[in-house]
């Protein structure tokens, strides 16, 4: 589940250039820490990140007030999604494809399980 949030829409201070680039700090972190991200850096790590209340520069809680953001608000929700994320990996763990064409299938790379309104799917 990725958390996107329209830079371009949103009100004037934010389109200053440094700010667009705390903002992209702060959506690779949430996108890192909710297994949806590209980044390098462990999830554990971006996750710790995101549970200090340490304040100084470069931290979630100063990004969030450079920002004017609800550090809570956001923390909580990153968790939420982290939550569902090993949710969804647990179910996809215990799904038994028992059709061996589909089971090679998805040894191959050719297919794969996805969770699609709470339910397991097979995806081509």
């Amino acid at each position: 589940m990725n958390l996107n949030m329209d830079i371009s829409a949103a009100h004037d201070k934010r389109t200053v250039p440094y700010l667009k680039l705390w903002w992209a700090v702060l959506l690779q972190a949430i996108n890192d820490a909710t297994g949806e991200g590209t980044g390098h850096m462990s999830r554990r790590v971006v996750l710790d990140w995101f549970a200090s209340n340490n304040t100084n520069v470069c931290s979630f809680v100063w990004i969030c007030d450079t920002l004017d953001l609800n550090h809570e608000y956001v923390r909580s929700n990153v968790f939420r999604l982290d939550d569902e994320r090993q949710s969804n990996e647990a179910k996809l763990k215990r799904y038994i494809v028992k059709n061996p064409e589909r089971r090679e299938m998805i040894q191959k790379g050719e297919a794969k399980l996805q969770i699609v309104d709470g339910k397991v799917k097979f995806v081509l």
